[in-house]
């Protein structure tokens, strides 16, 4: 598997522009019954709306046993994982573990920036996590 994504990285390195906006779904497809699963530049993401009806965009795997949250489930607070039920927030932290009231700080999962334009959902494809905040300047 490894060999595999390294030959994803490899072939999309070179192919599409890194650091920059790509649509990632149309609005409509991103609603409330379930996550929606996509692909960008060979990364898989998972999108859903937060409580306040924000797209969010996290990385499509959980931190317990990396199973795909895009087969999860959207609830109040966010996006449960179906595996082990773990619940994570639009800003990818676990909020809820069944069965342990301690939530270790590292249980989390990547996020990506997203903005909503002309009926689309905008994901940035940034290759490491930005330290700086992306503001979205499409019109």
């Amino acid at each position: 598997m490894r060999r595999t994504r390294q030959k994803q990285e490899r072939n999309t390195r070179h192919a599409f522009v890194r650091n920059t906006w790509y649509v990632a779904a149309w609005s409509h497809d991103v609603g409330e019954p379930k996550p929606f699963a996509a692909r960008i530049l060979g990364e898989r993401i998972v999108l859903f709306r937060s409580e306040a009806g924000r797209a969010a965009a996290l990385e499509d795997r959980c931190v317990h046993r990396l199973a795909p949250l895009s087969l999860g489930r959207r609830e109040e607070a966010g996006l449960r994982c179906m595996c082990h039920g773990i619940l994570f927030n639009a800003q990818g932290r676990a909020i809820e573990i069944p069965g342990q009231e301690a939530i270790p700080a590292q249980a989390r999962v990547r996020t990506h920036p997203v903005a909503e334009r002309h009926g689309w959902v905008w994901v940035w494809s940034n290759v490491r996590r930005l330290s700086v905040s992306i503001r979205c300047e499409m019109r």
